[in-house]
């Protein structure tokens, strides 16, 4: 779409291949999955915070919100739920 002219879209295709780079690094994901399983499990919270970040520089950028104030307060509440895991905390 942005070959066809929809250049509004860019910042939003930097935000994902951005978001496509970071995915496979190990620092910023556990070492378990939520199974229990061994291998590239969920964003931990040093990774979902820089996430927020730059998903924060591109609603700078585009001039609107992506998430609701209440799409952020329960990003929030899970954060807190995952802290009292060590295993998601990871802050390495």
């Amino acid at each position: 779409m942005i070959e066809g002219g929809y250049f509004e879209l860019l910042p939003y295709f930097e935000f994902r291949q951005w978001l496509t780079e970071i995915r496979n690094d190990p620092k910023y994901r556990c070492r378990y999955r939520r199974s229990g399983k061994p291998g590239l499990g969920p964003f931990n919270l040093k990774g979902r915070q820089l996430i927020l970040e730059k998903l924060h520089q591109l609603e700078t950028e585009i001039g609107h919100s992506v998430l609701s104030p209440a799409e952020r307060t329960r990003i929030r509440e899970l954060w807190e739920q995952d802290l009292s895991s060590q295993q998601y905390a990871t802050l390495e």
